[in-house]
């Protein structure tokens, strides 16, 4: 197994065990953990965070 995909798994198990089940807890997502379903719960304090972001993202295929 490559190193990239090891990190990629590493963060899948963070984003599914930790981070998904937080925001949901906070109210900032509906994530159903049995259907692997996420929903954005909108929210005006966030997207004034969002919106601050800068919108230049680099992008990097899971393959490359």
């Amino acid at each position: 197994m490559t190193e990239e995909r090891t990190d990629r798994d590493q963060l899948s198990i963070q984003l599914i065990h930790n981070h998904l089940p937080k925001l949901d807890e906070h109210g900032i997502i509906q994530y159903d953990q049995e259907s692997n379903i996420v929903r954005y719960q909108s929210d005006e304090q966030i997207e004034t965070v969002l919106d601050a972001l800068p919108t230049e993202v680099v992008q990097t295929s899971p393959d490359s």
